[in-house]
C-alpha cells in the first residue's frame, strides 16, 4: 500500500512540475474571437506570455502550432531586460523563434539601441538586415554603424 502511494505521490509531482515549466499564453484585447484552434484578438490587445508582455492593434494565436502574430504597433518588453517596437511580430512559442518587420529593439543593460527593416531571433541570437547599432540620442545619433546584416548576442 505504502508503495502505491509513494507511485501516486510521484506521478503527482511529477505532472504538477510539468505544468509549471508550461508557459501559458493570457491574451486580453476590445474583441476576442475564437474560431476552431485559431484565437484572433482586435482593439488594445495586451498579451502576457511567461516573463513577455505584448500589446499591438490586432493578434492571431494558433493553438495548435503554437504561433503568436500581432501586427500594428506592436511593443514587447522581456524580463525588464529589453524591449522592442515592431509594426508585425511572428513568435514561436515551441522553437523559441522570433520574426520581426521594420524593428527597434532597446537593450536595457547595455543601453544599445538597434533598429533594422527584418530581424530574427532564435533563443539568444538576434539577426538584423538593413541595421543600424548605436547607444547615442535615437532623433539625432553621436555615432551609428550601419550593416546589411548583424547578429546580435544578447548575452555577450
Amino acid at each position: 500500500m505504502l508503495r502505491y502511494l509513494f507511485a501516486f505521490l510521484s506521478v503527482c509531482l511529477s505532472l504538477y512540475a510539468r505544468t509549471l515549466e508550461q508557459k501559458s499564453v493570457q491574451l486580453m484585447a476590445a474583441t476576442v474571437e475564437r474560431n476552431a484552434s485559431v484565437v484572433e484578438a482586435v482593439g488594445d490587445v495586451v498579451v502576457y506570455y511567461g516573463d513577455t508582455i505584448l500589446t499591438a492593434d490586432r493578434a492571431r494565436y494558433d493553438t495548435n502550432r503554437s504561433i503568436l502574430e500581432l501586427f500594428g504597433n506592436v511593443e514587447l518588453i522581456k524580463d525588464m531586460k529589453y524591449g522592442v517596437l515592431s509594426d508585425y511580430v511572428t513568435i514561436d512559442l515551441k522553437q523559441e523563434h522570433d520574426f520581426f518587420e521594420k524593428i527597434f529593439l532597446v537593450d536595457f543593460a547595455s543601453e544599445l539601441w538597434l533598429r533594422g527593416e527584418r530581424g530574427e531571433r532564435e533563443e539568444e541570437i538576434l539577426q538584423l538586415k538593413d541595421a543600424l547599432v548605436s547607444s547615442c540620442d535615437v532623433a539625432c545619433p553621436d555615432w551609428h554603424i550601419g550593416f546589411t546584416s548583424m547578429a546580435y548576442n544578447r548575452k555577450s
